[in-house]
């Protein structure tokens, strides 16, 4: 799947390899051309200085052609020559007239040739230098035949007092010693380049490889985790589901468990004989109750996380529903001898919104409330407007409290927070947690406030009129 590091490696090197190339091939044709213009400037004061020391004879030449290689001015000129040129690489020395006749060479069987068609003696005769570099397999020089050289060859107009060009020499310059300079500069200048772009290129190598080592890895990460977070949702549907049967399957013997304890509590079929089996048979009703809402907590947890919760608003009298709540947990706040307040705000008589959901909520926060607060204490559950289209549903107890830092423990399933009150209360703890899921099928949001030895606030605000198309899924 990851072919990054191939990938670069091939375009990569292809394009370092290309760039090299091109960059040296550049370096050496600059190189070749400065050594080029410096040869053809030798190359042309040579030829100043050649003709400003035989300007007379030349001239004498060039007004007397006839016979010109036995002519005595040619044998002073080839004398000149020859010693102007000793040391310097110059092949060959010619001489034109304005006509184009050669009227000097160091090669004396040239002396005598028309050169006036030649494109390089033409662009002499109009003022300009130019050169041409060849390669001769065999030159024949002034001190005898060369071999396998480059040579440039430069015209090169001398001009007359008057300004106007009298005379066109040629000059052959022997620049093969400088062009192979060259081509060894050329080599060492490729060779550290290449060796340049190697470093450089074996870097980027080596941070694409390890950029492509950490984009595997992470890929891997990631398909680890959606495996396991599929592992998990799938774990946590069974986990749903058995939760689900098996509170259906508890609650059935626990019902026979129920009516038959309240029967024998009751006498209901004669007298049992002895009172002690009748106090067990209320400490039967009463632990199987308890066993019944732990059950029924789990069920209402395990239907929320299948999605299996539906929304059924109606319209709630809120004084009524007050009412109806203080009622049901009134013999628990007696029994904890704990006070219980109910407080309804008159300007907000009525909402529609799911009623067994939101008796589930008030329930769940009244007897969480009422179990952590000790004797003597109070519970006050109220009922208020909360702005536009919004109602405020307040738990307040002046029980133990918690930390702040507690309260996320508090609102996760399963969880109990570690004091003495609380261990003197077992259950779920799903008290908290059932609460809170229920305000989010509602669209409501939940706020806690608390403090140790200070008590506790829950704020549930909801919307007045519940959006139907919620669901526990959401």
């Amino acid at each position: 799947m990851f072919r990054i590091t191939r990938i670069f490696a091939i375009a990569g090197g292809v394009l370092m390899a290309a760039a090299a190339a091109a960059l040296s091939g550049y370096l050496h044709v600059d190189a070749t051309r400065s050594a080029l213009e410096l040869a053809e400037d030798h190359n042309v004061g040579l030829a100043q200085a050649l003709g400003n020391a035989m300007r007379d004879r030349i001239l004498e030449l060039t007004t007397n052609p006839d016979h010109p290689a036995i002519h005595p001015p040619v044998t002073d000129v080839h004398a000149a020559v020859v010693e102007q040129l000793r040391g310097l690489n110059v092949a060959k020395v010619k001489i034109y007239d304005v006509r184009g006749m050669t009227i000097f060479s160091t090669e004396e069987r040239q002396i005598g040739e028309d050169k006036k068609a030649n494109l390089g003696f033409q662009q002499a005769l109009g003022g300009t230098v130019a050169s041409e570099l060849t390669f001769r397999n065999s030159f024949s020089a002034f001190e005898g035949v060369i071999e396998d050289r480059n040579l440039l060859s430069s015209y090169v107009p001398l001009r007359e007092r008057d300004g106007g060009v009298g005379s066109v020499f040629e000059i052959y310059q022997d620049v093969t010693g400088l062009l192979h300079l060259l081509s060894i500069r050329q080599w060492t200048q490729t060779a550290t380049i290449a060796a340049a772009f190697a470093g450089a290129f074996l870097v980027l190598l080596m941070l694409v490889r390890w950029a492509e080592t950490q984009v595997r890895r992470h890929h891997d990460e990631s398909i680890k985790h959606a495996a396991d977070a599929a592992r998990a949702e799938s774990a946590n549907r069974t986990k749903t589901d058995f939760l689900a049967t098996m509170s259906h399957e508890l609650r059935t013997p626990l019902n026979a468990i129920l009516g038959f304890s309240d029967m024998i509590h009751g006498e209901v079929l004669g007298p049992t004989g002895n009172s002690r089996y009748r106090e067990y048979a209320g400490d039967i009703h009463t632990s199987a109750n308890h066993l019944l809402d732990i059950i029924n907590d789990i069920l209402d947890m395990a239907r929320i996380e299948a999605g299996k919760v539906d929304i059924e608003p109606v319209v709630i009298g809120l004084q009524r529903f007050t009412e109806s709540a203080h009622t049901m947990v009134r013999t628990q706040a007696d029994a904890g001898k704990v006070t219980l307040h109910t407080r309804v705000d008159p300007a907000v008589s009525e909402f529609v919104t799911d009623e067994r959901i939101l008796r589930q909520i008030a329930l769940n926060l009244l007897t969480n409330a009422i179990k952590f607060t000790p004797t003597g204490g109070t519970v006050t559950l109220t009922l208020s407007g909360a702005g536009a289209n919004r109602l405020a549903l307040i738990v307040e107890d002046t029980g133990i409290g918690m930390r702040p830092e507690d309260i996320p423990r508090a609102l996760a399933p399963f969880s109990q927070l570690d004091n003495t009150l609380t261990r003197q209360h077992r259950g779920t703890g799903l008290g908290l947690s059932l609460a809170n899921r229920f305000v989010g099928l509602l669209g409501g949001h939940l706020a806690i406030r608390s403090a140790p030895g200070q008590g506790t606030c829950i704020t549930v605000t909801l919307p007045a009129k519940v959006d139907t198309s919620l669901s526990a899924a959401a």
